[in-house]
């Protein structure tokens, strides 16, 4: 007997967004009176946030997880993890930059260490 997640993907049905993964966002707003630098790691993207702005950085993984967030004097660092792909959103919504390199899943042993 097949699963019905076989049965769902045979019919060409859409996958549950549960079944496809792990979607997180982060919004990271600009309050000082002075630029600040936005980096989104593992990408090393940088950004430059104006006074009173916003960006929202969304990512999506089949693997779960969180986003870390470092701020700093004059900068903020957001790290992704392992698995993620990623957009990246003005204040309005509208995506300033999408980002399709995933990043590798480091959790997962190597072919070569497992000869």
């Amino acid at each position: 007997m097949r699963s019905w997640f076989s049965r769902l993907r045979r019919r060409g049905s859409a996958i549950p967004l549960a079944l496809k993964g792990t979607t997180s966002r982060v919004a990271i707003g600009n309050d000082t009176q002075r630029a600040l630098r936005l980096i989104f790691e593992p990408w090393c993207q940088t950004y430059e946030l104006p006074p009173g702005a916003k960006y929202v950085f969304e990512v999506t993984s089949p693997l779960p997880g969180w986003f870390t967030v470092e701020p700093r004097e004059n900068e903020i660092t957001v790290y992704a993890w392992d698995g993620c792909v990623a957009r990246v959103c003005d204040g309005e919504g509208h995506v300033t930059d999408v980002i399709d390199v995933r990043v590798p899943d480091f959790s997962a042993p190597s072919q070569a260490s497992e000869r």
